[in-house]
């Protein structure tokens, strides 16, 4: 009698004994399997099969070592063959032996049983025998049945032996399937892999960032070309529609509702939303006095019968002078308040209210005062005493997408759908009154492609083609803020990021410019505990965790890519090791964070290049960047091209530095940064808009022409190339352009 566990024996043939009962184990039929892929094994486990096989089954299964003819001290593959069946002495034998192996080399054995075993007895003492060993060694034991409900051998019953913890997994995929699904479990306790193993559910996207989703938040999906376009079959599946005519589609609903299996032919192969938020708008509030500019009567670039849209999540100060028409009414005529997707409140009739204005500008007002140009100091100043503002109020983007897609939370954050079911329903408007509209999209961010592929960049960017819509952003403001390095490589190379303080949230991601394979890995310098980023694992480290999606391949561009995510690590230096399968030398860019959305984790000698936000590189966007007419140069701060892909952002600059405007009558505002540069631009086109309409052209300019318009005649400065990554094709001069417009009879 070999005493097993606790109060169990065995025969040394094939029973089990305890005080009060026998238990016969029968001899088990194996399948024959044909073959086990080569798989790459996390460093902490070991694969284990136990199983029968074809011929040739050992020449195809290339790195898999056979047990009982190979040396196993080393493996990290094992397959422990039988003819056909298997008798519970030889089971016993090779299982104490894996486990010992196990111990010796302190990693985790994931254990696969390849024979039927729903047709067996659940729960039993050998259940438990084997329960209780791999608990000790942190190992998970697989069991295959094509069986879909195994439920029961999860529930204890009432035998003597009983209760104990059900450890095993059961599944329906074959080993090869089975290795497949599990890299993505790497370095969490063997009770989180259980638990994850035995979800029955498939999600839609295998994906570290998805899988830490809750199922009860609300996501957006991007429909592919074949999506349905029946709102009744988005209904039937709890999922609401949200058509974009002749651009494409969105599905809206809670992430459990996309779990459903006929949705998965219709969507993006990919779920790569990213959390957008805009630069701030700085001030300092002076005591010198103000006026508004007046216009002349006759003047034919007066905004006339044209709309600036402006997108926000804050309130506008409806109460600000430069916002009041002079018969008392508020240039304000449109507000759309986001509720849930593209359903809001739509707001008209507006009327100025009974209060005195706040004392400083949040940004949507003081975008609209810089677009109307009531500026003392600017040299390209406008007056639209016609022009009137639209507006899009959109929800702030939930903390925990914030947290997985962002990095920190921000009040200010939004999702890149609602600024494109923000911008969707200003043309709306726009169209429904026949105007033509310039709108403010001061919103961007650092997690993304930076080349204007990804599908919502894509279906914002067919807006822009339309007539009478121009759509402007600006260069952000991350070009002095390190978040950004990019590595040429001949060899392995690194990267530090420093991060200031413990606890933190920080999203990353990889980029790498030409195809071919991509290496990478992260460690604190203080530890030296190096882990790889290449397959995707959820990686605990500390209180800590690092979360990887692994290399994928952008469904967008085809560009090998990582996003990556350290969530509470510990303060201090972090290398991150690249190398590229390559003969010749490749590219990789990294980003971290937004400002917005960071805590002081910078990259030691950041690049200030290509450090525009997403929305500044999509082809047909018009954008913008600021400069300083004292220091004849870019501002320190503004964001610098190209695109990842080399392609000329910004289109120009504009002077946007130390900007005065009156707030009331007795304070006025010296205004700085990137989106004063965007609002001057938007106040531009605007009132280019407001000279056409009058000429009845058949064909009002879109985003292209109008950008064409606008940078046409810019000034350049003889000792500098251009075009060049700070101002784009040079510096805007309303002068210039007046003269163009005249020669080109546009006037």
């Amino acid at each position: 009698m070999i005493h097993l566990e606790d109060d169990i024996f065995f025969d040394g043939k094939n029973c089990l004994y305890n005080d009060d009962e026998t238990e016969k184990v029968l001899n088990v039929k194996l399948l024959k399997l044909d073959r086990l892929e080569n798989f790459g094994v996390p460093i902490e486990y070991m694969y284990v099969v136990f199983a029968s096989c074809t011929d040739g089954f050992i020449s195809r299964s290339k790195g898999w070592t056979i047990y009982g003819k190979t040396d196993i001290d080393n493996a990290d593959k094992i397959v422990i063959l039988f003819d056909e069946t298997m008798s519970l002495r030889e089971y016993l034998e090779a299982l104490v032996e894996i486990l010992d192996l196990a111990i010796k080399t302190s990693k985790k054995p994931f254990i696969y049983h390849a024979y039927e075993r729903g047709n067996m007895r659940t729960r039993t003492m050998l259940d438990k025998v084997v329960n209780s060993w791999f608990d000790q060694v942190g190992g998970v034991l697989v069991y295959y049945t094509k069986y879909p409900d195994v439920s029961g051998y999860y529930r204890p019953h009432g035998m003597n032996y009983e209760p104990y913890v059900q450890q095993a997994v059961y599944t329906q995929d074959l080993p090869n399937h089975f290795f497949l699904q599990i890299d993505k479990l790497q370095n969490i306790s063997n009770k989180t892999i259980r638990r994850q193993l035995r979800n029955n559910s498939i999600l839609l996207y295998n994906d570290t960032f998805y899988a830490e989703i809750d199922n009860e938040e609300y996501i957006y999906m991007v429909l592919n070309a074949i999506a349905p376009t029946n709102v009744e079959f988005y209904n039937n599946l709890g999922v609401r529609y949200i058509p974009f005519p002749n651009t494409g589609a969105l599905a809206y609903a809670k992430k459990a509702q996309f779990e459903n299996p006929i949705i998965k032919q219709y969507v993006k192969p990919e779920f790569s939303p990213f959390i957008v938020t805009t630069s701030k708008i700085t001030q300092q509030l002076n005591t010198e006095t103000i006026k508004c500019k007046q216009s002349s009567v006759d003047k034919l670039d007066d905004g006339e019968n044209v709309l600036i849209g402006i997108l926000t999540t804050e309130d506008v100060d409806l109460a600000q002078p430069a916002l009041i028409k002079q018969d008392g009414k508020s240039k304000v005529v449109y507000i759309w308040e986001q509720e849930a997707a593209d359903t809001g409140k739509y707001i008209t009739n507006i009327s100025v209210p009974n209060k005195d204005p706040d004392t400083t500008l949040n940004l949507p007002t003081a975008m609209m005062v810089m677009s109307n140009c009531n500026c003392a100091n600017d040299p390209n100043g406008l007056c639209l005493p016609k022009v009137e503002y639209v507006v899009a109020k959109l929800s702030v983007a939930s903390p925990n997408m914030q947290r997985i897609y962002g990095g920190e939370v921000s009040d200010g954050a939004v999702l890149m759908e609602d600024v494109l079911i923000g911008t969707k329903q200003l043309i709306e408007y726009a169209v429904s009154v026949n105007k033509p509209i310039a709108i403010c999209i001061p919103y961007g961010s650092n997690i993304n492609s930076h080349d204007g592929t990804d599908a919502l960049e894509q279906m914002l960017n067919k807006y822009s083609r339309m007539q009478g819509v121009t759509l402007i952003t600006s260069t952000g403001e991350e070009g002095d803020k390190n978040l950004h390095s990019r590595v040429t490589i001949d060899e392995t190379s690194t990267k530090t990021l420093k991060i200031p303080k413990d606890n933190q949230n920080i999203v990353g991601c990889l980029w790498a410019k030409y195809p071919g394979g991509l290496q990478a890995s992260i460690y604190n310098l203080q530890k030296k505990d190096k882990y790889s980023l290449e397959s995707p694992a959820v990686i605990a480290i500390g209180q800590g965790k690092i979360y990887t999606t692994g290399i994928k391949i952008s469904a967008d561009n085809g560009s090998p890519l990582i996003y990556f995510r350290l969530e509470n690590v510990d303060a201090g230096d972090w290398n991150i090791d690249i190398n590229l399968d390559h003969p010749d030398r490749g590219i990789v860019d990294m980003w971290i964070s937004n400002t917005e959305l960071n805590n002081g984790a910078v990259f030691r000698g950041g690049d200030p290049f290509v450090t525009i936000p997403s929305l500044g590189n999509i082809p047909h966007m018009m954008c913008v960047g600021a400069y300083d007419d004292h220091a004849l140069t870019t501002t320190r701060e503004s964001g610098r091209g190209y695109t990842r892909e080399d392609d000329v952002v910004p289109a120009c600059v504009v002077q946007a530095a130390h900007m005065k405007v009156a707030v009331d009558d007795n304070v006025s505002a010296t205004l700085n940064g990137a989106n004063v540069a965007l609002a001057i631009m938007a106040g531009q086109a605007a009132a280019v808009y407001s000279i056409v309409n009058k000429k009845n052209m058949q064909y009002l300019p879109n985003t292209p022409t109008m950008t064409f318009f606008l940078t046409a005649n810019l000034d350049q400065v003889d000792t500098v190339e251009y075009p060049n990554r700070q101002q784009g094709y040079g510096i805007f001069n309303l002068q210039n352009l007046k003269d163009w417009l005249l020669t080109n009879g546009v006037i």
